[in-house]
């Protein structure tokens, strides 16, 4: 279903309401209207779960699931069953309240958070020092990378973080041989700019 539909759909089911609920639709209806003709599932993927909801407003789109899904018809009483994800938190909001939780940008969650949930950072700490260390002498430092990436108990993510650390940037490397060679090329690329 696209959210020009939903919005008709969402104004005619209003007309058999009473006029607190259907001013409720109708401002609902607005919601999906605004904007370019899209599906439902795409525009609910920008809204976000509500903290407070108007329960007037809940209540009269489970009714309206409940009759489309009695009579048959299914997929539409899913999209209004999805719908109703937003309706998150408690149910003490108002209407306007609702429209702004719900119209903010989702929070994106920071896909490298798990990754660095095993990085080991009083190890990362150390050999990025230990590497810092030995930069001042392109032997020494070759050598000490050499010996820390066979030696060192550390797994993708700390690595991670020493590369990130000693190069000084967020990126997140898929393993740790990608993360010591990046360490190695920043270095390299550091003496050919200095020498």
């Amino acid at each position: 279903m696209h959210t020009k539909d939903l919005a008709r759909a969402l104004r005619a089911f209003a007309g058999i309401a009473d006029f607190d609920r259907s001013q409720e639709l109708h401002r609902f209806a607005a919601f999906f209207d605004r904007g370019r003709n899209e599906t439902v599932a795409a525009r609910l993927k920008r809204a976000a779960p509500s903290a407070h909801y108007p329960l007037g407003l809940k209540q009269s789109l489970e009714a309206i699931e409940s009759g489309l899904r009695l009579c048959g018809a299914i997929k539409p009483s899913g999209e209004l069953a999805h719908i109703q994800t937003l309706f998150g938190g408690r149910a003490n909001g108002s209407l306007e309240d609702f429209f702004s939780e719900i119209s903010a940008p989702p929070r994106i969650t920071d896909v490298t958070a798990r990754r660095f949930k095993t990085a080991d950072l009083n190890l990362a700490k150390r050999l990025s020092s230990d590497l810092a260390i030995a930069a001042d002498n392109t032997d020494s430092f070759r050598m000490r990378l050499a010996e820390l990436e066979s030696s060192a108990p550390a797994g993708t993510a700390t690595w991670t973080l020493v590369a990130n650390q000693f190069i000084g940037n967020r990126r997140v490397y898929r393993d740790r041989k990608t993360a010591v060679r990046a360490i190695r090329r920043h270095f390299e690329d550091f003496l050919i700019q200095n020498s």
